[in-house]
C-alpha cells in the first residue's frame, strides 16, 4: 500500500492540483502496473516454444536501452519522476509482450527485467528489493549499479520513412537510416501504394529529410 501511494504521489509531482475523485482509479492503476512487474519476474529464464525471431530480440534490446536512457535523463534533469515512471511502465509492457524462443531472447528479457527493477528501486525500494531477491541479485536492489546504456543497441538497421507527394502523406517505406535520396525514391516508386500516386505524373523535385520523410513534387506528364 505505502509503496503504491509513493509511486502515485511521485507521478503527480508536477500537477498543481489533484482531482481527488480520480485518486482511487489512479491508485488501482498503480496496483496493476506493479503487479505486472511482479508477474514479469516469472518470464526470466524461460524459453517458450516457437520460432526464434532475431529481429524481435534486437528490437526489444533497443527498447530496453532507449528506456534506460529516458529514465536516466528524467532523474538527472530535475527529478522528473512522472516521466521516469511512465517510461518504466512502457518498458514493463514491452517486456510482458515479448516471449523468448531462444537463448538470445532469454538473455534480453533478463537484461530488461533486471534494469527495470534497478530503476524502480529509488521509487519503490521495498518492492524492488523483493523483486531483486527473486531474481538473484548479488546485492539489494537499492545498492545495485545503475544500468548503463548500450549505444550499439540503440542503432537501427531499418526505419520507416514517410513518403509525401505534393505535401500529402501517401505511404511509408522501410529503408536503412543512411539511405540516399536516389535509393529512397527508387523504393517509393516500386511500392504499390505509393506508385499509383506517381502514375501519369512527372517528378520535378525530390527532398529527403534524413530519418523522417521523402517529399516528392510532381506535375502532369
Amino acid at each position: 500500500m505505502v509503496q503504491i501511494l509513493r509511486v502515485y504521489s511521485l507521478y503527480l509531482q508536477h500537477h498543481q492540483s489533484v482531482i481527488w475523485s480520480g485518486v482511487i482509479k489512479a491508485w488501482k492503476g498503480q496496483v496493476v502496473s506493479l503487479n505486472r512487474v511482479w508477474v514479469l519476474l516469472d518470464k526470466v529464464g524461460q524459453v517458450y516454444p516457437g520460432q526464434a525471431d532475431a529481429k524481435a530480440t534486437k528490437t526489444l534490446r533497443r527498447t530496453i536501452h532507449t528506456h534506460i536512457q529516458r529514465v536516466t535523463h528524467a532523474f538527472e534533469q530535475g527529478f522528473a519522476f512522472n516521466v521516469a515512471i511512465a517510461a518504466m511502465m512502457e518498458l514493463s509492457n514491452a517486456l510482458n509482450s515479448f516471449d523468448a524462443h531462444d537463448d538470445e531472447g532469454k538473455a534480453a528479457v533478463e537484461e530488461g527485467v533486471s534494469a527495470l527493477i534497478t530503476m524502480l528501486a529509488p521509487l519503490v525500494p521495498h518492492f524492488a528489493c523483493e523483486c531483486g531477491e527473486r531474481l538473484g541479485f548479488e546485492t539489494v536492489a537499492v545498492m545495485a549499479a545503475w544500468p548503463e546504456v548500450d549505444e550499439a543497441a540503440l542503432v537501427q538497421d531499418e526505419i520507416n520513412l514517410v513518403v509525401q507527394i505534393q505535401g500529402k502523406k501517401r505511404g511509408e517505406i522501410v529503408v536503412s537510416p543512411d539511405v540516399s535520396q536516389d535509393d529512397a525514391l527508387a523504393a517509393a516508386q516500386v511500392d504499390a501504394g505509393i506508385a499509383k500516386w506517381l502514375e501519369g505524373n512527372q517528378i520535378v523535385k525530390v527532398i529527403l529529410v534524413k530519418g523522417r520523410l521523402l517529399n516528392i513534387v510532381v506535375k502532369p506528364a
